[in-house]
């Protein structure tokens, strides 16, 4: 990577942190920082969907499945075993990233196209939704549980939970975009814009495609898997709806989408706009899955190369 480049990525990225930064000097109310969170929790989830299909075209259609597997293990083991949640997280984390690996081990091995891995992993979806209902000894099922709460240490005292937690999430998001950028700018970037192009021809210049695409699916689960966590620690209160497929794997899908896949700044843009659209239209009750439907149709007859992408054909900004 050349020098301008590198200085046109950390500038990209250092403005849009700082913006995220100064949100809750602007936002004080505890509704608003609440949906600050959530904004910055869809974005770190919506990376790790990035990393899975907006680099290797691998549909997961089980992002709540990840996300809530995580959550349910760390939280469970948490609350029954009395154990620091910071200790059981990794497990979760490492949990929804070895079910991911498992899932694109299987598409390469079978051949699978992405409708198919993404009808297989839907299928999973539905299962954990069902097996969490099923397992009401252990998970509560409808009812849910109360977490432990999560110590954020001096933070919590010096801003109040709310802020402390949103500049925890600041804090992993920056470490994601600095790491992100910098996986994107080696070979295995390279590796990844070749196998978006023409797989069969990455494989023939010697690209091992298989290694790469679990690769990858196991690195955005396990981002997915720590944030679904976070996310569930977070809420104070874990139940189903939280990780059901409308309640996140759709919304994941659009704001990838409409931010544009395969780009760093798409998952943020997208993040922002739906995760305030959501909240609009969260007074229609069932109705939003109906408009969130009809948004992804849209997107994806009209609109499908995102909103960065579109912004840098018509203006060539060097977006990253």
């Amino acid at each position: 990577m050349d020098k301008n480049q590198f200085r046109n990525d950390t500038i990209q990225i250092l403005i849009a942190v700082v913006i995220l930064a100064l949100l809750p000097l602007l936002f004080r109310g505890a509704y608003q920082l609440r949906v600050l969170n959530l904004f910055l929790l869809f974005m770190l989830i919506t990376i790790g969907f990035n990393l899975i299909f907006g680099h290797t075209n691998q549909l997961f259609l089980c992002q709540g499945a990840l996300a809530g597997s995580s959550m349910y293990v760390s939280g469970l083991l948490a609350l029954n075993y009395g154990i620091e949640p910071w200790l059981v997280i990794p497990l979760g984390t490492l949990l929804a990233g070895g079910l991911a690996a498992f899932f694109s081990f299987i598409a390469v091995a079978r051949k699978l196209e992405a409708i198919f891995l993404g009808i297989t992993t839907l299928s999973f979806q539905l299962i954990f939704q069902n097996l969490i209902v099923g397992l009401r000894d252990i998970t509560g099922a409808d009812i849910g549980f109360i977490p432990p709460e999560l110590s954020l240490g001096p933070l919590t005292s010096l801003l109040g939970r709310s802020q402390a937690y949103y500049y925890l999430l600041i804090i992993i998001l920056v470490v994601t975009l600095l790491i992100y950028r910098s996986v994107m700018n080696s070979n295995i970037g390279l590796a990844l814009k070749m196998i978006l192009d023409d797989e069969m021809a990455s494989e023939i210049v010697g690209v091992n495609v298989r290694r790469v695409k679990i690769t990858m699916a196991f690195a955005g689960a396990m981002l997915i898997g720590f944030t679904g966590a976070l996310y569930g620690f977070f809420n104070a209160y874990v139940a189903p709806s939280l990780y059901e497929f409308t309640s996140l794997d759709i919304i994941v899908l659009i704001m990838l989408i409409f931010g544009g896949k395969a780009t760093i700044l798409g998952p943020i843009v997208g993040a922002g706009v739906f995760t305030i659209l959501n909240e609009i239209l969260r007074p229609l009750g069932p109705l939003t899955v109906l408009a969130y439907g009809v948004v992804l149709m849209i997107l994806f007859i009209f609109f499908r190369e995102g909103i960065i992408p579109w912004i840098k054909n018509k203006t060539k900004l060097p977006l990253i």
